[in-house]
């Protein structure tokens, strides 16, 4: 992950947010089947970690309730995206599968931030696309489920790969209303400040070694974002802004359907 770009636009939605569960496309099948495939125990570790499974056209043709244990069918779907000029959906979806932790303080080290950055990175960045062309990556609680990752820190380290690749972002909370509040003001916060991607990410190195790493409980007393207002605020300078990004939340162009990454696990 190289640090440079100041942090994207962000567009939070909650009212029935389906997380990051799969719409039954039936080409689904093929991200899960991609995602076991890559993890087995023949496939080299570090290519598996820059790894991402990209889908597009694809077309709903059922809905689903629930998650998790609790996910079944829920009907059948009429899609009404937009076509292209073969008649296909104007759509993307994009696997990457998050790490597991075995406690809350390992993702907070600095070979699994990076790991994770870099994995976002990989599935949210089109090298060769301008910008400009590129709609909002739509995404939500990526790996916080059963794989044990905080919904704050995996909010924080997309809206950082996003910026890295000049994506905006639009973050489906599931139905947390004070995680959107929460993820809306860190990001408000930081673009204010003309936070760039590096300044954020020394910041999370930094909590790490001075707050997780002498961690005698199973959680900080400080929590990550606590820690960032803390040495952002007010009487910390503001760091210089740069001008490869636009900093104002913008929702995705409504022809150019959001790509949408891998079910939480």
């Amino acid at each position: 992950m190289v640090a440079r770009g100041s942090i994207a636009g962000l567009l939070m939605w909650i009212p029935g947010s389906p997380q990051t569960s799969p719409p039954c496309h039936p080409m689904a099948i093929s991200l899960y089947l991609w995602v076991h495939c890559s993890h087995r125990p023949s496939a080299e570790p570090r290519s598996r970690d820059q790894n991402s499974c990209l889908t597009s056209r694809t077309e709903q043709y059922s809905t689903y309730t629930g998650y998790s244990q609790s996910y079944k069918w829920g009907g059948c779907h009429q899609d009404s995206l937009p076509r292209d000029a073969w008649q296909r959906r104007c759509t993307e979806i994009v696997a990457i599968d998050a790490l597991q932790f075995r406690s809350f303080l390992e993702q907070f080290h600095p070979d699994k931030i990076d790991r994770e950055l870099n994995k976002a990175y990989c599935g949210f960045g089109r090298p060769g696309e301008k910008s400009e062309h590129l709609s909002a990556v739509a995404t939500g609680n990526w790996g916080c489920g059963v794989f044990g990752g905080d919904t704050r820190l995996k909010a924080l380290l997309q809206m950082l790969a996003a910026a890295q690749a000049s994506r905006d972002l639009v973050y489906f909370t599931f139905g947390d209303a004070q995680l959107m509040t929460d993820v809306h003001k860190m990001h408000s916060f930081l673009t204010e400040r003309g936070s760039c991607v590096g300044d954020v990410y020394k910041l999370l190195l930094q909590y790490h070694h001075s707050v997780c790493r002498t961690c005698r409980t199973s959680r900080p007393d400080v929590s990550l974002y606590t820690f960032i207002y803390q040495h952002l605020g007010p009487s910390s300078p503001s760091p210089s802004p740069s001008p490869s990004r636009s900093l104002s939340p913008s929702p995705p162009p409504p022809q150019s359907p959001a790509p949408a990454p891998a079910p939480a696990h």
